[in-house]
């Protein structure tokens, strides 16, 4: 980053068109639903020439252009997090998403899938919070044995749920605390 002339109120910070990543000890990532409406196809080409290893998050169909770039996907996308496994009739997407994604990630070689418990809907409370976590667990547990054996690991994602601002909460998103999340992992 360079910096105008700070003694001007108007001063705001600007890209340096020409930074690149020197020493290249650290593995950095993009993920890019963060850079929409920019097409994933110039979100690489810029990580790319910047020295980035991965843009993450990105549909399986983009990763061959990755590929091409240098880059890899350091994990891949699945279903949104609105429909989840906490929903049981939601399954069936979230499992063909979920095992579509897997099989290329294991062929592409990318580690790692993402996945979601969904919204709240009418699971409130402690018992709709148990309810939740029963689903999840039993819904992730009709794909660990694909995503075992293609040695992908699958990530539950938590939301924070209490912020209602765009791009830093998620209200109603089940999986808000680490509690919630541990607990999950640990019933597999």
């Amino acid at each position: 980053m360079t910096h105008a002339d700070d003694s001007k109120p108007e001063a705001k910070p600007q890209a340096d068109a020409n930074w690149k990543i020197e020493k290249g000890r650290i593995n950095q990532s993009v993920v890019s639903w963060c850079f929409n409406p920019m097409p994933v196809e110039e979100l690489a080409r810029v990580a790319a020439a910047m020295g980035l290893k991965s843009v993450e998050l990105c549909d399986p169909k983009h990763w061959p252009m990755l590929k091409s770039l240098g880059l890899t996907c350091a994990i891949g996308s699945t279903h949104g997090f609105v429909k989840g496994w906490n929903h049981k009739e939601n399954w069936d997407y979230c499992r063909e998403r979920m095992t579509s994604v897997i099989e290329a990630a294991a062929a592409f070689g990318c580690p790692s899938v993402i996945t979601f418990s969904g919204m709240k809907g009418d699971l409130n409370g402690p018992e709709g919070d148990e309810t939740g976590k029963r689903n999840t667990v039993e819904g992730l547990k009709t794909i660990l044995k694909l995503a075992e054996e293609k040695k992908v690991t699958m990530c539950l994602e938590m939301l924070n749920s209490r912020v209602d601002v765009e791009m830093k909460g998620h209200p109603g998103y089940q999986c808000d605390t680490i509690e919630w999340a541990a607990d999950v992992c640990n019933r597999i």
